[in-house]
């Protein structure tokens, strides 16, 4: 991950603590802020021009219709409607595709990423539902087994190793 879009992500999970959503903070918790990867993907996308994704126009509509389903399933949450307001005021792109009305769930999809060492990353992106009604998900990213995509993730970890 680069330096930028690092800084901009811990910026923004300190907006939001474990004890705002009634979770304890205690010292098993490495970086202070509660995670909210969504909304802070969401506003990276729209607020800056991130070199990250190789077809980012099919990201930004892919938040939209991530953004109208959400807002669909929890329209009482005043955390999405800030979200949506701020992305609305900010972002020209945004108005013009939450004017679309596109609602879309992706649960399984190749995204493009570029990195600036390694180059372009194909990754298979999967989404499930946790049991039990939690309304929490689990997305997965990874490689196809055996191909360049996944050498060029062994070498990356290989780095922090």
């Amino acid at each position: 991950m680069n330096r930028e879009l690092g800084a901009f992500l811990q910026a923004r999970r300190n907006e939001v603590t474990p004890e705002d959503v009634g979770l304890a903070s205690g010292p098993r918790r490495r970086v202070r802020g509660l995670r909210r990867p969504g909304a802070n993907l969401a506003r990276y996308n729209f607020l800056t021009e991130p070199d990250l994704y190789a077809e980012r126009e099919e990201v930004l509509r892919a938040t939209v219709g991530q953004l109208r389903l959400a807002t669909g399933r929890h329209a009482d949450d005043p955390a999405l409607t800030a979200l949506i307001g701020e992305l609305s005021v900010h972002s020209r792109r945004f108005r013009t595709l939450w004017a679309g009305r596109i609602v879309k769930e992706r649960t399984n999809v190749v995204k493009r990423f570029t990195h600036p060492v390694v180059g372009e990353l194909a990754l298979r992106y999967e989404t499930f539902d946790l049991p039990g009604g939690s309304g929490q998900r689990l997305s997965l990213l990874h490689p196809a087994p055996g191909g360049a995509d996944e050498e060029s993730l062994r070498l990356l970890a290989s780095w922090s190793a």
